[in-house]
């Protein structure tokens, strides 16, 4: 007769034990991809803001209707746009600034410019200089605010930014 051992459950204990981790391992470099990914694309967008808004004639209100549609990855119909951006996932926010102290202005436009609207602060031209020479740079910083999710484990908020900064033309 033979004894029969009492282990014929522990290799699936086992495997539960190793393979939660190795979840908790492939959920986490899954959402480091996508992180990157957003992170590429808010660069590349905050770079065609810049890019655009580097020529005398582009407005506040271009500026930030190509930065959005540059950044495919955000839906701006679902996310709102919070200038400075707070601890909610899906917020996400534009800032255009200008940088030299010889400009007749020196501005930061936030939230809530397009190119259809009829406010003054939208249709200022950032890159306009009293000389009528480009010798200043503009900055075009784009930010978001995602939530990391990997199962097993604590689900926090990151902010994800990108910035493109380009010499007046």
């Amino acid at each position: 007769m033979r004894i029969r051992s009492r282990e014929e459950g522990a290799a699936a204990v086992e495997f539960a034990i190793v393979a939660s981790l190795l979840f908790m391992i492939l959920f986490g470099i899954i959402e480091f991809g996508i992180v990157f990914n957003r992170f590429q694309g808010l660069q590349a967008g905050a770079r065609e803001g810049a890019r655009l808004g580097s020529i005398q004639t582009a407005t506040v209100g271009q500026i930030m209707d190509r930065t959005r549609a540059a950044v495919s990855m955000i839906d701006t119909s679902s996310a709102n746009e919070v200038c400075p951006i707070d601890n909610t996932a899906g917020h996400y926010c534009i800032t255009i600034t200008t940088t030299n102290t010889t400009w007749s202005q020196t501005s930061t436009q936030t939230a809530g410019c397009t190119s259809a609207s009829g406010t003054t602060a939208c249709q200022t031209v950032p890159c306009q200089t009293t000389s009528g020479s480009g010798t200043g740079q503009i900055t075009v910083q784009v930010q978001y605010k995602m939530k990391i999710t990997i199962p097993l484990w604590a689900s926090p908020l990151a902010t994800v930014s990108g910035a493109g900064q380009f010499n007046c033309e």
